[in-house]
């Protein structure tokens, strides 16, 4: 609290009579960032500084009182944090009350007062009052039907200036809290019910749906109290659909209520739901949004997968073509990503929220530059949001909108803890010793500006790592992004943040490694070695089996998929545990046999995994994607890394200020790595070759072969599996009239030709091998000049 008692007294010398509302906001705001959520009473420091607050809050009315609603809504608060309801509800009723302009504002803060000091017959009327002017504000429904009821809504969760206060979607606090009558409780939810009948007659043929979603919310609660019929529940979501199946916010409206649905329930639902779409709706575009509001639903069920996969992709390429045609991830099509990505025109905060459809694909992809140049503008962008939050929150304060102060505040303490940001920190120097790799020199230079990896040991504190928040819009992402194997909806961000750790990991052990060479320092080795213990744990095991399977493996007792898909974490491990016996100066041999040294085991991993990936039968123009993508990150990662370490090992082997013999090192030197160096050289060429002969093989393919193919595979319907029914959507799309899609929707789709996109597909994927190949020459020109040199 240091901070706070210097800003205090530096704004109550300088600010004069407005040091006293700054001082107040900067304590409220301080009590919410502590807290992060409003169980103030819980902290007796917190409670002091409440107590100051409405001190200074006391005085400044006394002198200047108040002229803005923003200024007594922070006030009430205040009141409202230390429990004082009575007073809130007497200053709001007074004549300081006519501040807040809007009479159902007003009801709202006093609807809300009223229930928290357990007057529910007053707050029910209150709030009964505000549903008959705004018959669509559900928050005001859910409180007026819990003071009806008399739950014990969780009425703490609530922002510090937060006008109305949302209650908790608790079935099991609604249930035990309920202590009325069987009598009493059906008397009332008659009352609900005739309201919500009166509400629905006053908003008839609108698009007010909060009158409507009302239904469902009573069924559930005399459900959860076993007064009615559960059939009742799924007719009551049912009739919702029915008259706002096709608009985009049913699924969301809905959500909450599917999942108390039993099994037989929710085929029941299912099945009745599908039946709609044999008799459509006379609008064409009507039908599409039913379908696709159907299709949320089975997504937020979690029985999407069960569906065909043409049905699936169908439904999310309609998604995609009407709502902006970006979805550039669906083809593994990198080359126009930077192009779709800019067409989105992503502007403000949403360049965090949406950056995830980009970046983690293109840092698959070998477009290393245009990448460079995305991570730029997204870091540039925080950056300077972060440090122009100080003059946001000044102006929000001169226009007395205190509650915008402390939004701003809590705003940018969630973006400054955004783990998309870390990412993206951590990405850059990653990316950098990628487009550096086959230069040892300049890899040592980037990590000195990186102060030997102290910068991302900083990042790698557990603190900081517990406090990560995700920012992502999770309703836009594709199930399919960025594969369909790798599905971040399905994952628990919350415990542990492995790939986070790897990546900060990752360069630190390759720091270590390659700057090490086969130095005796004990500290720098055990440094190593806690990593590498660190990374066997984020990859799902112990440093011990990590290194047993790996052996298994290369000994021909366990097969290569056992590593699992994450592939390219397992052979970066086993390149750091190679460097690492380097360091160490010891062979990884349980039977001290050379030939199974841990040169030998990086040699075969690299060759064993990259043949995998060259004899898979996928092609490069495969849906929804290539293993293209993992072909580059096993080149530009582990491949690069291991190259990195040989060049250490060479450097580390010539006697220092000697040159080399004709002879080269193998005959020059007498080292047990020398020839452990030769033989990992070769197997790195012949590695390359294999891929530089795939690239060009597929480069060679005409375009016109491309788009042939392509247009074979999607006008083969006969099967499910098959693609066929997009083209077909799409192209039976193209003879509707403008009055039944709309001018936007016409106009894109007479511009629309399957031909082309597979032309503008089939472009970009030879671009994208072009640069691949690039990349590989260079190693392998590198290679050639190293394998000369030895």
């Amino acid at each position: 609290m240091a901070w706070l008692v210097v800003e205090l007294c530096l704004l109550l010398s300088l600010l004069k009579n407005s040091g006293g509302i700054w001082s107040v906001v900067a304590i409220t705001g301080s009590v919410h960032l502590s807290g992060k959520e409003v169980k103030v009473h819980c902290s007796s420091t917190s409670q002091k500084l409440l107590q100051l607050a409405e001190a200074l809050m006391k005085k400044h009315m006394a002198s200047n009182s108040l002229h803005d609603p923003e200024a007594l809504v922070l006030y009430l608060s205040l009141l409202e944090q230390q429990e004082k309801f009575d007073a809130a509800v007497e200053v709001l009723s007074g004549d300081l009350g006519s501040l807040i302009g809007i009479q159902e504002d007003k009801l709202r803060i006093q609807g809300r007062l009223l229930a928290r000091a357990c007057n529910y017959s007053a707050a029910t009327e209150i709030f009964e009052r505000v549903l008959v002017s705004c018959p669509d504000d559900w928050e005001v429904f859910l409180c007026y039907l819990g003071c009806l009821l008399e739950d014990d809504l969780n009425w703490l969760k609530m922002d510090a200036t937060m006008q109305i206060c949302s209650p908790s979607f608790d079935d099991n606090g609604a249930c035990k809290a309920n202590h009325l009558s069987n009598d009493e409780f059906n008397s009332r939810i008659s009352s609900a019910v005739s309201l919500v009948q009166r509400l629905q007659t006053d908003c008839n043929g609108g698009f007010v749906r909060g009158a409507f979603l009302a239904n469902i919310e009573i069924e559930r609660r005399c459900r959860l109290c076993g007064t009615k019929h559960d059939d009742n529940f799924v007719e009551a979501l049912l009739t919702y659909f029915y008259r706002f199946g096709h608009l985009s916010c049913f699924a969301s409206d809905v959500e909450n209520f599917l999942h108390l649905l039993t099994l037989e329930e929710k085929d029941k639902f299912l099945e009745k739901l599908m039946k709609t779409l044999e008799s459509p709706p006379a609008s064409p575009l009507k039908a599409l949004d039913q379908a696709i509001s159907i299709f949320k639903v089975h997504e937020s069920l979690g029985v999407m997968f069960s569906l065909p996969l043409t049905a699936i992709l169908a439904h999310t390429d309609i998604r995609i073509f009407i709502g902006g045609n970006y979805g550039f991830g669906i083809w593994a099509n990198h080359q126009k990503s930077p192009e779709r990505y800019c067409m989105l025109e992503v502007k403000n905060i949403l360049v965090e929220t949406v950056s995830h459809h980009i970046l983690p694909q293109m840092l698959n992809s070998p477009l290393w530059s245009e990448t460079g140049d995305l991570l730029s503008d997204y870091l540039k962008f925080m950056d300077d949001h972060l440090r122009e939050s100080a003059d946001l929150t000044s102006v929000a304060y001169r226009h007395r909108n205190y509650s915008k102060v402390i939004e701003f505040v809590q705003f940018k303490e969630r973006l400054g803890h955004s783990s998309r940001l870390l990412t993206a920190r951590l990405d850059v120097p990653i990316l950098q010793l990628k487009q550096k790799a086959n230069s040892l020199e300049e890899v040592e230079c980037i990590f000195e500006n990186l102060n030997c990896g102290s910068k991302l040991l900083e990042m790698s504190n557990e603190d900081k790592m517990k406090i990560l928040t995700f920012n992502e819009d999770f309703h836009a992402r594709p199930w399919w992004s960025p594969t369909p194997n790798i599905n971040y909806l399905a994952d628990n961000f919350e415990e542990g943040f492995p790939w986070l750790k790897e990546k900060l990991i990752s360069p630190i052990s390759l720091k270590g490694n390659v700057g090490n060479g086969s130095l005796h320092d004990a500290d720098a080795i055990k440094e190593i070695k806690s990593l590498l213990e660190k990374y066997a744990r984020n990859i799902g095991l112990s440093f011990d089996d990590a290194m047993s399977l790996l052996l298994a493996i290369f000994k021909g007792q366990k097969p290569l998929k056992d590593l699992g898909p994450d592939i390219i974490s397992w052979l970066n491990f086993t390149v750091f545990v190679n460097a690492w016996n380097l360091c160490c100066h010891q062979l990884e041999s349980p039977r001290k046999d050379s030939s199974m040294n841990s040169w030998s085991v990086v040699d075969y991993m690299l060759r064993s995994c990259i043949s995998e990936q060259l004899t898979h039968p996928e092609t490069v123009l495969a849906v929804p994607g290539s293993n293209l993508p993992v072909l580059v990150q096993l080149v530009a990662e582990p491949l690069a890394w291991h190259i990195l370490v040989i060049q250490s090992c060479i450097r580390s082997m010539l006697p220092a200020g000697k040159k080399k013999k004709k002879t080269g090192l193998v005959d020059s030197l007498n080292s047990s790595y020398a020839h452990a160096v030769c033989d990992s050289v070769q197997c790195l060429i012949s590695v390359l070759q294999d891929i530089g002969k795939w690239v060009s093989n597929q480069i060679r393919k005409s375009e016109d072969q491309d788009v042939d193919r392509l247009l074979s595979h999607l006008q083969r319907s006969s099967s499910q599996e098959e693609l066929g029914s997009i083209l077909s959507i799409l192209e039976a799309s193209e003879s509707m009239s403008v009055s039944e899609v709309g001018e936007r929707i016409s106009a894109a789709l007479q511009s629309w030709s399957a031909a082309t996109v597979c032309r503008k597909i089939s472009a970009a994927q030879h671009s994208l091998l072009s640069q691949f190949l690039s990349i590989c020459e260079s190693k392998l020109k590198l290679l050639y000049s190293i394998n000369k040199s030895i």
